[in-house]
């Protein structure tokens, strides 16, 4: 206090002689009652004091103002900032500047704020206090052009190159957000750009807009200098993986080789970035790239963490090596390294088989198999890889046995899986092991149920019993269960009837050759089999009317049918049934078409008759017969010659030549055939003139037959007749 008291007292001394002088004094004991003493009031009493010796002292105008803030009576601190303003070379800007702040925030005066705000611009454009409060206002109202232009304005009239950028950036943001003109928006981007090239906001910025305008190219750089720019190698991947997927996104052979690019420079940054991995395959497979995909999957393989994702990317990996670059080794040591991940990887398993089959690593081949069994236990899995083994071992590895146990094991599992079967049987057949060859096709049959399947096996069984193991007996089995799969089969039948004929089994044949006859169609065929049956029931069997029957029922279908006919002749004729012979003969010659064939038949019944029987009635009328079909049939005219003169029967001889004269053409035949008739007319007939006339014909006949002229000359001789006789 007495310092206050001291000064306050010195205040007044000199007051009264120089107030300006006592201004300082005043201030002095109000910063002690301010300061020392926390008096607001005798502070500000003592300031005002101050104020009224010198209206110019600043510092008691500036302490005033603090002690009336912090009493909030802001209308004095107002007061006292049009004191300051009038003074001569007040700082104009950051005076107004405080004044509106008071009115905007400690007097609800917004607009006398904003009036105050624009007197700052006026005084100083760039004022960034101002510039934000008149742009914050004007935006309030929506006046987003006014703002931009107040925010250009301060841009335009600031010498900080930073400042500048920030404004035109603000502007900017006016223009593309609230104004919707990018392409504004854009120009003022640049011109920051270029003021200060490179900064991270501004490229931002570009960066939006270019992408909003499709500017792929523009937006390829920007991303570009902003991945440059990165704090981090993960930030700059980001960019960079943004910049391929814009050079990507056309799918233009051009744009993907610069994603491409951008992609390995991102994977240059982080080499085992996932999401760039994956990118940079998709395009490598877009683009045909197939060495550096199989490079890229292999690298996905090395960072994925997921063992299933390993084994993924390293089987993709080895497909492509496999089937793209033709590059086997590296193929199959993807491939190892899938099964190594999983042993139960079938595919990988399948892959290394293939490609040790392609390279003729048969053993390695082999072992594949064998692991692969080890870890199959679903017998419709396993049976498949062991019969793939069982064709690796039988045909390029020429382990027969090895693959014949493989086979085994299938049949175990299935005992009618066909395909190993099959090959089961075409090794067996190769080592010439036929009685295992039989069993397999024994095997197949107990699980077969397709009858023609059934039929084929059973024929097989049948004929290497047959032909390799001598087994008649049991080859007949075999088409015994043919006939009972499908009754009526002719191959089986007639292979059955040949089996039966070399084991003597003639019952069995002739039941056999019943059923084909019962079977057939061609009746040529059935004559054949009944011709057969009567031959085994003949020669074989000794039951002669048995075979008769079923030679007769041969020739009920083919009466014409030679072999039947000799073979029933010969039974007639041993059994001496010359009758039963006969009626045969003679009912052939009823349907044979042609004469010539029935003047044969008849011919031949009626020598037997004549010859066997002794009926020279029947066999005069049999040659009759003949005659009647075949006028010159010149056995049958002999034969009734021959029995005319057995019986002495002269007219019957007469008319036998008489019809040979009907049928003989030759001259010098018909003459000697006269004077034969000429001589029975004279000696047996008696009947001379007709004898006479007779060998005149036969010297008409034949003029130079001397004999028939020595024969007239002889009979008219004989008989008185010399006018006669000496004509001739």
């Amino acid at each position: 206090m007495e310092r206050i008291t001291a000064l306050t007292t010195e205040a007044r001394a000199v007051a009264s002689g120089n107030t300006v002088a006592a201004a300082p004094l005043w201030f002095g004991a109000g910063r002690l009652y301010e300061h020392e003493l926390a008096n607001h009031r005798e502070a500000a009493v003592h300031y005002q004091e101050a104020h009224r010796a010198d209206p110019s002292f600043l510092p008691v105008i500036h302490a005033a103002r603090r002690l009336f803030g912090q009493l909030g009576k802001w209308g004095m601190v107002v007061m006292l900032l049009d004191e300051e303003l009038r003074l001569p070379g007040a700082p104009v800007s950051s005076l107004l500047v405080e004044k509106a702040r008071i009115h905007e925030s400690k007097l609800a005066r917004p607009e006398d704020a904003i009036t105050l705000y624009r007197q700052v611009l006026s005084h100083e454009p760039d004022n960034p206090i101002a510039v934000d409060a008149v742009a914050r206002a004007l935006s309030a109202r929506g006046a987003f052009v006014d703002v931009a232009d107040v925010v250009l304005a301060a841009a335009a009239a600031t010498t900080r190159p930073n400042l500048r950028v920030a404004w035109l950036l603000d502007a900017a943001r006016v223009c593309e957000t609230r104004l919707s003109d990018d392409v504004r928006a854009l120009a003022l981007v640049e011109q920051a750009d270029a003021l200060i090239p490179n900064r991270p906001a501004v490229l931002q910025m570009l960066r939006r807009l270019a992408a909003r305008s499709g500017d792929v190219a523009r937006l390829e750089d920007v991303l570009e200098k902003l991945a440059d720019l990165a704090s981090n190698a993960v930030e700059a991947v980001a960019f960079l993986t943004e910049k391929a997927s814009v050079a990507a996104a056309s799918e233009a052979p051009e744009g993907l080789r610069r994603a491409v690019a951008a992609l390995e420079e991102a994977r240059a940054r982080v080499p085992h970035d996932a999401a760039v991995l994956s990118e940079l395959c998709r395009i490598y497979e877009r683009l045909d790239m197939s060495s550096s995909l199989a490079d890229c999957l292999e690298a996905r393989a090395l960072s994925a963490s997921d063992r299933r994702d390993r084994q993924a990317f390293s089987s993709d990996a080895a497909r492509i090596a496999e089937e793209r670059l033709g590059e086997t080794e590296r193929a199959i040591r993807l491939y190892r390294a899938c099964v190594e991940m999983d042993p139960s990887d079938q595919s990988a398993m399948s892959a290394l088989g293939r490609l040790f089959f392609k390279a003729r690593r048969f053993d390695e081949l082999s072992h594949i198999y064998d692991v692969q069994l080890e870890s199959t236990t679903d017998p419709q899995l396993k049976i498949p890889l062991l019969f793939k083994h069982a064709e690796l071992l039988a045909s390029s590895m020429d382990d027969v046995d090895s693959a014949l146990s493989r086979l085994r094991e299938i049949l175990l599992l299935s005992p009618g899986y066909v395909p190993a079967s099959k090959m089961a049987a075409a090794l067996y057949i190769k080592l010439e092991r036929h009685h295992d060859l039989v069993e397999v096709w024994e095997s197949e049959l107990k699980h077969n149920v397709d009858r023609d399947q059934g039929l084929y096996l059973l024929e097989k069984i049948a004929a290497v019993c047959e032909e390799k193991l001598g087994d008649t007996a049991r080859a007949i089995d075999a088409y015994q269960r043919m006939l009972a799969l499908q009754s009526g089969h002719l191959p089986t039948l007639r292979n059955l009837g040949r089996l039966y004929a070399l084991e003597g089994r003639w019952d069995d044949l002739i039941k056999v050759n019943l059923e084909e006859a019962q079977t057939v169609s061609d009746q040529n065929v059935v004559v054949s089999l009944w011709f057969r049956n009567g031959e085994v029931l003949a020669d074989k069997l000794g039951r002669v009317d048995d075979a008769i029957e079923s030679f007769n029922r041969a020739l009920q279908l083919m009466p014409t049918y030679l072999p039947a006919l000799k073979a029933l002749g010969g039974i007639y004729a041993r059994a001496g049934r010359f009758n039963d012979l006969v009626a045969m003969h003679r009912a052939e010659a009823e349907v044979v078409r042609r004469a010539e064939q029935r003047a044969h038949l008849l011919y031949i019944a009626a020598e037997i008759l004549e010859t066997k029987v002794g009926d020279a009635m029947a066999a005069t009328k049999g040659y009759h017969e003949v005659l009647a079909e075949d006028p010159s049939h010149h056995p049958a005219l002999r034969a009734l010659k021959r029995i005319a003169s057995r019986r002495g029967d002269s007219a019957m001889v007469l008319e036998v030549m008489q019809g040979e004269l009907r049928v003989v053409a030759d001259a010098m035949e018909r003459g000697q055939l006269r004077c034969a008739m000429a001589e029975l007319l004279e000696r047996r007939l008696g009947r001379v003139d007709d004898a006479v006339i007779v060998l005149e014909e036969a010297i008409t006949d034949a003029p130079g037959l001397l004999f028939a002229h020595e024969m007239l000359v002889s009979l008219l001789s004989r008989y008185n007749r010399a006018s006669a006789e000496a004509a001739a």
